[in-house]
């Protein structure tokens, strides 16, 4: 249309046109609002009667402060007057006096006694957010002025604090997931006030009322970068085994890679598990898993918050190089006690909580498996996959031969969440957290077998447990409406504990010979933390945060052999200690800045580390939004890797020092874009990851017999790894369902320069997968829930051993690898589906679960191994020699059913 007007020549006269329509038609649409006469009557009536009846017949908007109108009585007629002419009328002759905000918008307020004119004044409107069902605050909860630029979030302790000009809008939006969004009026004048404001739970809503604003969703992305907020009640329902986990859970989000099955420590963006930084309540937990790492460590029922940065993350966070998964405990139901128990085929678990009176609540949460009691099929499928016997493959080659095997075992899991909750004062609140987990195994296997003259015995015992334990006290203020604070006293206590004794009797034409090893393993850790963050709100539109930490460990690495060889290795104690500061700032309403400074004094090290952190979000429009991400990551405390490939593992954590290990320093380079519409949702992020000071622990690797065995050697250091990646989330969320896809493509590599690692030269880390999909969806409707997911990911690295030599005696053989990593295990893939029950019996509402897990049964390698066949086997009578290697494929769990009983109180 616009080249044909310019062709004519009409185009100036065209946008003329508009101009005079642009300026006209609002002003004629607003005559006519402001020609909005009132007719009305009031007889000594209250002046609340008199704002319902005008805001009910006239669709009038009007905003006041409750105790100000209180006894205020109306006597007046208005007959045919305007909005101002008619407020003018009824608060004649009381010290209130009307402002008008629109034509159809108003607030009642005081009288001031001089009014002058002056720039607009900040308000700042602070509060907290709490469930309206339990009183449970609401952490990181988003509060927004209507049609504005001004929001913040509540923070960890459901506090906020919100500075905006009074004048904008009167409208307060709060959402959050799993609950209803909230809109209020406020009043700017009053708006210093500290307020609580209460959100309703979803679940609560009528069901005939459509939830039209994310409610139904699981996940939640603000824009900020690499930050993933989840609802724990909601991720805990996608399929399981029984055991409702969260860590499982966020396994289905991109750029966190699932492993297999028996690992629930989360691989973020190629990095292992201990290079994220697990915060419960403000203290750490270092081993987050049970049961060799089928179920995390963590009751989804005592948690009431997840949040998770995948990387970039603020100067407030440290210690790690990768990423922070920051869980919030329950503080306990407020209004009355509540309590609910569940049974599966492995465990029991209960949770209770109360107020003690109108100032404290209590919560506790215990599980613990009843696997040394009563082993169930679920409990002998994951024990075996968990430690693998010998493979049907093995048994295979050794079918010609006179074949025992006897297996016999003890595990149990045990886990125990408590919290006292304090409230001396609406700014106040001071908790005590309380965590232990441990995992307990005694385990014995004999193997015999008769290959013609020659007969073999193996008796391994095994005895292993992880304890972990965990403290918090944490005291939060609200010191006024800008200056808020958080001071946390944590410790943790992190053991690992193994025994094993070998008995080998080989016995060839009546010569024998017997050999007996013992050995003994201690990895332990003692974290003591003291941190002060403080939060200060120094613009309307900008936020100080600054703290103090300090960090004390003490690393215990112990290992004895035949009670005639002791020896400590790098078991070192240090202090790290330093501060941190960071501004945000919003700019024109579409940009947001956040930059950020970390210094950090190793007293191990005797060196100060510097972290600079720098983030950027553009709004292009309400939908969509580009974003930034550049820092500098530097962690003290770290897990050598190692190659053994066993269900219990050898990992064990380092510290550094100025002898014999780097600390792990890490860059983050992010980049990315978020698009919201309606109830859609994609998020798309490339990232670059560059790491050094990986640590690598060798073990000398032989075989006794058919059972494998480690010996530690030496500690490579100063390695360095890229992981590069493309990461895309597509959501979608409706009043009963969320469902969501994900993509990662990625790249990870290792490099050990100097080492005899791969010959120094680089290679595939064994978290490298090219490339990963997810499918998850979750529905509910009425009493029913389903859930259902879906993994592929590309093959696993392998290394493959190239040649073989026997020790001179015969009893040992050693594998040679000559190139790491360089094969590919075939791709994994299952799908996983959950349907649940709810329903009521008397008072007690009750839940019901089945589960099944990898539905269509496929066969997934967990893990690749060889053996040297040493001494032959039989063919027709006669004893062949020696055969060289031989592959066994070790599996993942095939289908697995579960089903589950839960009662609540």
């Amino acid at each position: 249309m616009i080249p044909l007007l310019r062709a004519s020549g009409l185009l100036p006269f065209y946008l003329i046109l508009c101009f005079l329509l642009l300026g006209i038609v609002p002003k004629t649409w607003a005559q006519q609002q402001d020609s909005l006469k009132l007719y009305a009557e009031f007889e000594n009536q209250s002046l609340y009667e008199v704002i319902r009846f005008l805001r009910e017949k006239y669709e009038l908007k009007i905003a006041y402060e409750k105790k100000l109108i209180e006894g205020i009585r109306v006597q007046s007629k208005l007959n045919g007057l305007s909005v101002e002419n008619a407020f003018k009328i009824i608060l004649a002759g009381t010290d209130l006096t009307y402002k008008k905000l629109a034509s159809n918008k108003l607030i009642i307020r005081k009288k001031q006694v001089q009014e002058v004119d002056s720039a607009p004044q900040i308000t700042h409107f602070s509060g907290i957010i709490k469930d309206i069902k339990t009183g449970e605050s609401i952490p990181f909860a988003t509060i927004c002025l209507k049609e504005t630029n001004f929001k913040t979030v509540s923070n960890q302790d459901g506090y906020f604090n919100l500075s905006f000009a009074p004048d904008p809008t009167d409208t307060l939006i709060i959402r959050h997931l799993g609950y209803q969004t909230k809109k209020l009026i406020i009043i700017p004048d009053s708006a210093e006030s500290f307020q609580e404001l209460h959100l309703s739970p979803s679940s609560s809503m009528l069901k005939e009322i459509k939830i039209t604003d994310g409610n139904g969703a699981t996940l939640e992305i603000r824009g900020a970068i690499s930050q993933v907020s989840v609802l724990p009640e909601k991720i805990s329902r996608l399929s399981n085994m029984g055991e409702e986990d969260i860590f499982k859970g966020l396994q289905s989000l991109p750029g966190i890679s699932l492993q297999n099955e028996s690992q629930a420590g989360l691989h973020i963006r190629g990095s292992t598990p201990a290079q994220n930084l697990v915060l419960l309540d403000g203290f750490t937990i270092y081993h987050q898993d049970h049961f060799f790492g089928y179920f995390s460590t963590f009751n989804s029922k005592a948690l009431k918050d997840i949040q998770v940065y995948k990387g970039g993350f603020d100067s407030k966070f440290g210690g790690r190089s990768s990423a922070v998964v920051q869980l919030t405990g329950k503080s306990g139901n407020k209004h009355h006690p509540t309590a609910s128990a569940r049974l599966n085929f492995l465990s029991t678990s209960f949770i209770a909580e109360t107020p003690l009176n109108d100032r404290t609540t209590l919560l506790l949460s215990t599980r613990r498996a009843y696997t040394d009691i009563i082993q169930s099929p679920l409990y002998q499928s994951l024990f075996n996959s968990a430690l693998p016997q010998n493979s049907s493959d093995l048994e295979e080659i050794l079918s010609s031969t006179i074949y025992k095997e006897k297996n016999n075992s003890s595990f149990y899991y045990f886990d125990l969440n408590s919290k006292l909750t304090y409230k001396p004062s609406q700014k106040d609140l001071i908790s005590i957290s309380f965590f232990k987990g441990k995992d307990l195994l005694k385990s014995q296997e004999q193997i015999d077998w008769l290959l013609g003259l020659l007969r073999v015995m193996e008796k391994n015992q095994e005895d292993a447990k992880w304890k972990n334990t965990g403290f918090g006290l944490k005291w939060s203020r609200l010191w006024h409406n800008k200056l808020f604070s958080n001071l946390t006293i944590g410790y943790s206590n992190y053991a690992r504990l193994y025994r094993s004794q070998l008995n080998y009797f080989q016995n060839f034409g009546g010569f024998g010979d017997n050999y007996i090893s013992q050995l003994q393993k201690e990895n332990q850790i003692k974290d003591f933390t003291l941190r002060l963050d403080m939060e200060y709100t120094n613009h309307p539109n900008g936020l100080l945060e600054f703290g103090f930490f300090s960090t004390y460990n003490a690393i215990s690495n112990v290992e004895s052999e035949n009670e005639l060889k002791y020896f400590e290795y790098y078991s070192p104690k240090g202090q790290y200690a330093g501060g941190y500061v960071q501004q945000t700032f919003s700019f024109f309403n579409r940009l947001k800045i956040n930059a950020g400074l970390r210094n950090t004094f190793s007293q191990a090290l005797n060196k100060t580390h510097l972290e600079p952190r720098f983030s950027l979000q553009y709004s292009i429009s309400d939908q969509l939004k580009l974003k930034c991400a550049s820092g500098k990551y530097i962690q003290f405390i770290n897990q050598a890797e190692t190659d053994i490939q066993s269900g219990i593992s050898q990992d064990f954590w380092i510290l550094a020092d100025k002898d014999n290990i780097s600390a792990l320093s890490s860059w983050h380079f992010i980049t990315g874009f978020l698009w919201q519409k309606n109830d859609w949702l994609l998020d798309v992020e490339a990232y670059h990851k560059s790491t050094k000071g990986l640590a690598w622990a060798h073990f000398d690797q032989y075989e006794i017999g058919l059972i494998p065995q480690w010996e530690f050697k030496e500690l490579h250091t100063d390695g360095l790894s890229w992981a590069s990646g493309l990461e895309i989330l597509l959501q979608k969320t409706d009043t009963y369902y969320t469902s969501w896809v994900g993509y990662t493509l990625s790249r990870v590599n290792y490099q050990f320069p100097g080492s005899g690692i791969n010959r120094g030269k680089p290679f595939s880390s064994n978290y490298d997968h090219r490339h990963e999909v997810k499918w998850a969806g979750i529905f509910q409707k009425g009493p029913w829930e389903f859930s259902i997911q879906w993994f592929f990911r590309s093959g696993s690295p392998y290394s493959k051993p190239t040649r073989y030599s026997i020790s001179d005696d015969g009893s040992q053989t050693t594998m040679i690898f000559e190139t790491k990593n360089r094969y590919r295990l075939p791709s994994y893939h299952r799908m996983d589906i959950a349907c649940n029950l709810n329903f009521d019996i008397g008072k007690a509402k009750m839940k019901c679960g089945l589960s099944i897990m990898n539905l269509y049964d496929h066969k997934n390698i967990k893990v690749r191994k060889f053996f040297v066949d040493e001494f032959g086997f039989m063919e027709n009578n006669t004893l062949k020699g020696i055969s060289g290697l031989h592959k066994v494929d070790l599996y993942q769990l095939g289908i697995t059913p579960s089903l589950f009983l839960e009662v609540k109180f």
